[in-house]
């Protein structure tokens, strides 16, 4: 009965459906309630309304909802929406057990007073020609006794954030064989940078107080000595060591996050030529993505400049093979020379295989070509599996395999890999086109809700997409939106004012699917001409 809790809960089911990894209150406040972005993080406000849906939900479960095949609950101390088969949860609740209060026996670790080893400077990791930003995670240290338990809880919040940070292609991470021995010693950010090669280091302590793990983290760039990003983060002694609390995905989050504005913010006020390799990319890929046309032709003048440096460089000639795809989608880029567009990209294509031929980002860009270009959905797809046996936690693998799998129907399959590439990288700059990917394999399950929300997601990252515009304008005709079908089909025809279904189906690569039809059937409904 209460419209704020059926706001709230509505928005943590859709975002936990959808793959969030962490739901902030900040973003509940701000995006939800219209709290505005002066919003305090520490005001209850939102942690109150989550209490209030806790226990309306519990009441509705024991009443009306007894007989509910699914079971919704918002776990304390977490936004993030669990679902539970009714019919299976007493048995799962018995071989769980009660709250472990021990540590697990799979945790391998070093203990707290154990001596570090003498031993010589560690070889540096970091290399010039690196794409990624490195970064490395030194143990939290620990406010008590190396005899208690809790003294190993360092070891793994440190464990856990490099497997998370490992999982994106976005950085590279030093080794947790690497930085444990550096728990104990004093160390300073010159000190790592020139034995690691880490252009960016974690740490922080933490102390534990009632069963609850109080923690203070940081990241500093060892290049400047400057602090980018810093927070205190609190949860749960036993639901960490069951793996159930979202302090990780906070700092796995927050860590990616304040890279990726930390190198755009460096690009601002340091002159194009002496920025590093990485930077130059990061914020090229950033830019690449953006709404702005003139930050995405910036992106290719990046991307040229480190190539002036490194022009055998598997990486930056696969993303200009990228950039150049990304074209075709962006106002009136298919009426361009598409044959030149398509053998520009292929020579940087070709360079990028032949300097690394098992490049991630060279074989997804390989497979996107044989699509798009091509127009050999079958064979793009043999390439992003191929690719998949080397890289299998890449997203931008997953969310292209997605696209493919929802041309020709198979949208159980689409819609998998749309979720996972989501869950490995929600903070991507390429998020645009992974919910662009979502939105067509929910489309392609007629799952219409779901893919409204992502290819809105999509549309609201990225309004000059208009592989997006045209999905989004066939999920609106087929749930009945046909006045807000015909406005998107409006700016459809602004961004390619050229564009017709007869157009679209000579190009596309799914026009010989049913998927291919169905699409150029609904965008003749909402106003798109024929011929």
């Amino acid at each position: 009965k209460s419209e704020r809790l059926r706001k709230f809960l509505t928005y943590v089911v859709e975002e936990s459906l959808a793959g969030a990894q962490t739901i902030r209150s900040y973003n509940i406040a701000v995006e939800v309630f219209h709290k505005g972005e002066g919003f305090d993080p520490g005001d209850p406000y939102v942690r109150n309304i989550s209490r209030h849906t806790r226990k309306a939900l519990t009441k509705y479960y024991e009443t009306a909802g007894r007989d509910d095949d699914i079971r919704i609950d918002v776990p304390a101390g977490n936004y993030i929406a669990t679902f539970e088969l009714r019919a299976v949860s007493d048995t799962c609740a018995e071989k769980m057990g009660g709250v472990a209060d021990t540590v697990p026996p799979y945790l391998s670790v070093v203990a707290a007073n154990e001596p570090v080893p003498d031993s010589p400077s560690l070889t540096p990791l970091r290399s010039a020609d690196s794409a990624n930003p490195t970064v490395a995670v030194i143990p939290f240290r620990y406010h008590g006794s190396p005899q208690d338990d809790e003294s190993i809880i360092g070891e793994v919040l440190a464990g856990r954030s490099i497997a998370g940070l490992s999982r994106t292609p976005n950085f590279n991470v030093i080794s947790r064989l690497s930085t444990t021995r550096l728990r104990n010693v004093d160390w300073t950010l010159e000190k790592i940078f020139e034995q690691l090669g880490s252009d960016y280091v974690m740490s922080g302590s933490y102390r534990c107080h009632d069963g609850r793990l109080l923690l203070s983290a940081e990241l500093a760039d060892c290049v400047s000595a400057e602090v980018i990003w810093a927070d205190e983060l609190v949860c749960s002694v036993a639901d960490l060591l069951q793996e159930q609390d979202m302090m990780v995905d906070e700092l796995i989050s927050q860590t990616a996050r304040a890279v990726v504005v930390h190198e755009i913010k460096r690009a601002a006020y340091e002159p194009l030529q002496s920025l590093s390799l990485h930077t130059n990319l990061v914020v090229g890929v950033h830019d690449m993505h953006s709404n702005s046309e003139k930050r995405f032709y910036q992106a290719r003048e990046r991307f040229e400049q480190v190539l002036c440096s490194h022009p055998q460089h598997a990486t930056v000639n696969a993303r200009i093979a990228h950039w150049l795809v990304l074209k075709l989608n962006r106002k009136g880029g298919w009426n361009q020379s598409l044959e030149a567009t398509k053998n520009e990209a292929s020579r940087y294509l070709k360079k990028a295989l032949n300097a690394g031929p098992s490049n991630s980002l060279a074989l997804t860009i390989n497979g996107l070509i044989e699509t798009q270009f091509n127009r050999n959905p079958e064979q793009g797809l043999d390439i992003y599996n191929y690719a998949l046996q080397y890289h299998p936690n890449d997203p931008l693998l997953y969310a292209y395999k997605a696209a493919v799998l929802s041309y020709k129907g198979e949208g159980e399959m689409a819609v998998e890999c749309a979720v996972k590439a989501l869950h490995l990288s929600p903070f991507d700059p390429q998020l645009n086109m992974f919910h662009t990917c979502a939105a067509a394999a929910y489309y392609c399950v007629n799952d219409f809700d779901n893919a409204e929300k992502h290819a809105i997601r999509a549309d609201a990252l990225n309004p000059r997409h208009t592989s997006n515009l045209r999905t989004l304008v066939a999920i609106q005709v087929d749930l009945g939106k046909i006045k807000e079908a015909q406005e998107s089909a409006q700016r459809l025809l602004r961004n390619d004012p050229q564009f017709t279904t007869s157009s679209y189906l000579a190009r596309s690569p799914n026009a010989g699917y049913n998927s291919g039809r169905m699409i150029a059937e609904r965008l003749e409904r909402a106003g798109v001409p024929c011929k």
